[in-house]
């Protein structure tokens, strides 16, 4: 069923323009205060209370670790439509006591907040949280410890699991990401000061061995957190207390989330989304559009404009939800589907109950061989029939002193250039297309692989090429530390050249396919600098200097059918 987020969007933009603009802080009572947790620790924290009337008001509650002023907006709006905003600085963060550790502490302080707005006597004991990236995952810890008046939810762009979505994807450390946000904290939040300020070119000095060494490089001193992230590894309980996503299922409050395809971090979303499906309400929505982690509302992204119907007002369908489920104001957020989601090809949005969408289908195509060519001017095969498959396998060397760059946006216009020059790539493409897919979901992919060491990295990405052999912005990649392949079994070695099976998730994309256009996969060993190497000796990655090259081998076979799938659906 093809929708819009309900709204008038015209109509309520000109509003805004109105409303924003009589909305300064003259036009809310602020006050500052402190709120204590159970531990003593004071949380710096501004409250914006309506002009008029005199409560009691319910609550939106929220919390941040990029400073107070940073959220004013919110108080500023909210307040305006007859909610009191609290807006509070996490642990250690600004004026708040207490020692900042990312993730640690924000389950009990979510609860303890909470709580405590919710017995004030100009409360109305019903509260709600609202925020985005760090903002969106604290409430996901807030609602996992279950505040009896915690009401509801609107997490924006948010992770799921911080070690897995964050630190280490599949097993993989999340290098340039993970330093970025050890800086950012640092810089412009923590006690670091200039010195955490990554200097240009600091991209360059990630060749250094060991990598927990990094921090004395780039920062000149030893960070604990920096430390205490590369000394515990995935599946270790140091993460236990920031892995709320099974305690999500037992929640029973209604949320919200929001989210855009091109998040860098969007798997936490959808994640976060499933889990919560799985809790005791029926009342998940979630939201997806054309954007990327700070665009969410816009109709353009870069040089992409997605067209009139990608620009939605986000801070009114916010206050819609909020007046249903804390003041009992009837509307039509009952009516509204559950799912809208936008299809980026069509540019129009589409909405259902469930996510993925019920009329999904499933694309495969089969990795195939082409007489060993790994080059992206004589590829091998991508192929949509397992009958036609050539049987056997293809090769190459990864070496972690030569690494593989990573194939992203920023370098797109470069990709053919650095696949024509690397032989550490296999290469696979598919004919063009003679109908048009509209992709809309999940994708994955399955390899079938050996290597010489007991330890190693697969990646997959792919490509949407048009029909002249361009690359399109519809790239996604998925990746797996083969010693964590399993997580239910933990951290297991390989077993010399034997075939295991991998499955990769390539996260969630909307793009079309027309015909004509064609599909290219990329398998490789290393995303570097994006990810931290591995060494392929088995030992600890990030605190070892020694490596060796390993002899990679990927299958396609009946026996071994290496494959990559799409969600798709049928266009009206």
């Amino acid at each position: 069923m093809k929708s819009t987020p309900s709204l008038s969007f015209t109509v309520v933009q000109i509003a805004m323009i109105l409303i924003m603009a009589a909305c300064n802080e003259t036009a809310s009572q602020k006050r500052t205060t402190t709120i204590p947790m159970q531990d003593g620790v004071e949380l710096a924290t501004e409250l914006w209370f309506p002009q008029s009337g005199g409560g009691p008001w319910p609550v939106i509650l929220v919390r941040t670790a990029y400073s107070i002023k940073s959220q004013q907006g919110y108080g500023k709006f909210f307040s305006s439509h007859g909610y009191v905003v609290a807006i509070q600085d996490v642990r250690g963060q600004y004026r708040s006591e207490g020692d900042f550790e990312l993730w640690n502490h924000e389950r009990k302080d979510g609860y303890d907040a909470v709580e405590w707005l919710a017995n004030q006597d100009w409360c109305t004991g019903k509260v709600g949280m609202l925020g985005g990236s760090y903002g969106g995952w604290v409430q996901l810890a807030a609602a996992a410890e279950k505040p009896p008046h915690l009401v509801t939810i609107i997490p924006s762009v948010t992770m799921g699991d911080p070690c897995l979505n964050h630190v280490y994807p599949n097993g993989m450390l999340h290098l340039t990401q993970h330093l970025q946000s050890i800086s950012l904290f640092e810089t412009r939040f923590g006690s670091g000061g200039e010195k955490y300020k990554l200097k240009p070119g600091w991209q360059k000095k990630l060749n250094t061995f060991p990598v927990i060494d990094l921090d004395l490089e780039l920062f000149g001193e030893k960070n604990q957190q920096w430390r205490d992230h590369i000394n515990h590894k995935p599946f270790d309980s140091y993460w236990d207390q920031s892995n709320v996503l099974i305690d999500l299922e037992k929640t029973g409050i209604p949320a919200f989330l929001i989210g855009g395809w091109y998040d860098f971090g969007g798997i936490g979303t959808k994640e976060a989304y499933l889990h919560l499906k799985k809790s005791k309400n029926p009342n998940i929505k979630l939201l997806i559009g054309p954007w990327s982690h700070n665009t969410l509302g816009k109709s353009r992204l870069g040089p992409y404009d997605f067209g009139e119907a990608a620009q939605v007002d986000l801070d009114n369908l916010k206050l819609k939800w909020f007046d249903y489920w804390l003041k009992s104001i009837e509307n039509d957020t009952p009516k509204d589907p559950l799912v809208q989601i936008f299809e980026v090809g069509q540019n129009q949005w589409v909405s259902s109950n469930t996510y993925p969408l019920p009329s999904t289908d499933t694309l495969r195509l089969y990795l195939s061989g082409n007489h060993n060519a790994n080059h992206p001017d004589k590829p091998h095969k991508l192929i949509f029939d397992i009958e036609s498959m050539d049987n056997g396998f293809d090769s190459y060397t990864y070496n972690p002193a030569d690494p593989t760059p990573y194939l992203w946006y920023n370098n797109m216009g470069d990709i053919d250039s650095i696949l024509a020059s690397r032989d550490d790539v296999l290469v696979y493409e598919s004919e063009a297309f003679s109908e048009d897919y509209q992709v809309l979901g999940p994708a994955s992919a399955t390899i079938f692989a050996s290597s010489s060491a007991p330890d190693t990295d697969w990646l997959v990405y792919y490509f949407l090429l048009n029909d002249k052999d361009e690359i399109q912005p519809a790239i996604s990649r998925g990746q797996v530390r083969a010693r964590y392949r399993d997580p239910e079994k933990g951290d297991q070695l390989l077993e010399k050249d034997r075939v295991y099976r991998y499955g990769l998730d390539l996260w969630h994309n909307s793009f079309q396919i027309p015909a004509g256009y064609k599909i290219r996969v990329v398998v490789c060993s290393a995303a570097f600098p994006h990810f931290s190497r591995n060494l392929n000796t088995g030992n600890d990655n990030e605190t070892t200097t020694e490596h060796q090259s390993a002899f990679q081998n990927i299958y396609h076979s009946h026996a071994y059918p290496s494959s990559i799938s799409f969600s798709t659906i049928k266009t009206e």
